[in-house]
């Protein structure tokens, strides 16, 4: 079926050259900003073939930043599902007094697996993409230098995103990344209150068995404790990824001011000469009866508007590792 919708693209497409050979389209294609709204329908303003590509250039770059924004987004959602139910575990404590049958018992450990699992495959797409949406955004590969070396920055000083960077490919190609947990409560120093933990865990020997496991990684870990605690090596390197991030902005934030009123600039064009609304706007490729051929690009303010919601929500997490839930 795929096949066969390609080849009557790919005959639409040579009948297309063909008429144009013939002369059978008497005038060139044209380029117009027009609104996509119907009241506004026959509101049109002309631009260059020139003007037309550095405006798709422009929408490209924002939608690239907009892409690496959702990925971030996607990391930081997927950790926060992670730390919910490790919460919500220890809150279950607070009720249980026991009475899990061995089978039962596994239920946390392997959910805390699939969603540390999701955390870091959501961490392992941004990282394989951000230095590619930088280059795209500026157009120059010192962005993607840049984002680069703010990764391997963060490698370098951060034992917890060496190891957690390690745990993603066991992950993918072995086991569950979580081997266990414990279930604790105790008293503080005066005996005022009764604290209560759910604590997953991972065993070093079984990191030990995987002989892809990054053997620099494991030589690091090996003589330390036999298990390792995940709740910090997870927050650790959450805010290992927001320091990436926030290199990625600084590296990009420029060219996308730039992209962003050149969009602007373009729409005012329409607007201010036809008194129509800064919404449902876009870009048209015409034929010579005027008549809209192919794809709009979309210049509505929702390009800029979920953008500026993306940044705003997720700010660079300062000091993360160290915050703490109260009650």
């Amino acid at each position: 079926m795929q096949l066969a919708a390609t080849a009557c693209a790919l005959l639409r497409e040579i009948a297309y050259v063909a008429a144009s050979l013939d002369g059978v389209r008497s005038s060139p294609m044209a380029y117009v900003l027009g609104s996509l709204i119907i009241a506004h329908s026959d509101a049109v303003v002309s631009v260059t073939v020139d003007e037309y590509l550095a405006l798709r250039k422009a929408v490209d770059g924002l939608l690239h930043r907009i892409d690496a924004e959702e990925k971030f987004d996607a990391v930081v959602e997927n950790y926060k599902e992670l730390e919910e139910f490790i919460l919500n575990q220890a809150l279950q404590a607070v009720f249980s007094h026991g009475g899990h049958d061995h089978v039962s018992a596994q239920a946390p450990r392997s959910t805390t697996a699939r969603k540390v699992l999701n955390f870091l495959s959501s961490a392992r797409l941004y990282c394989s993409t951000i230095e590619t949406h930088a280059a795209a955004i500026t157009g120059e590969k010192s962005s993607a230098a840049s984002v680069k070396a703010a990764m391997g920055r963060e490698f370098d000083t951060s034992m917890s995103y060496r190891i957690m960077d390690a745990l993603r490919n066991y992950a993918q190609h072995s086991a569950l990344p979580v081997h266990g947990y414990t279930v604790a409560s105790g008293w503080n120093s005066d005996r005022t209150i009764m604290d209560h933990e759910f604590d997953p865990q991972i065993r070093v020997s079984d990191l030990a068995d995987d002989s892809n496991f990054k053997k620099e990684t494991l030589a690091q870990i090996k003589n330390g404790p036999p298990t390792l605690k995940l709740k910090p090596l997870a927050r650790e390197y959450l805010e290992s990824l927001s320091n990436i991030h926030n290199d990625f902005r600084g590296a990009t934030n420029k060219s996308v001011e730039a992209l962003s009123q050149k969009v602007v600039d373009a729409k005012k064009r329409l607007t201010d000469n036809d008194e129509i609304p800064d919404i449902g706007i876009a870009l048209f490729e015409v034929d010579e009866e005027g008549y809209k051929i192919g794809e709009p690009t979309n210049l509505s303010r929702s390009l800029t508007d979920y953008l500026l919601y993306l940044e705003r929500k997720n700010r660079q997490l300062v000091n993360f590792s160290k915050r703490r839930i109260a009650y």
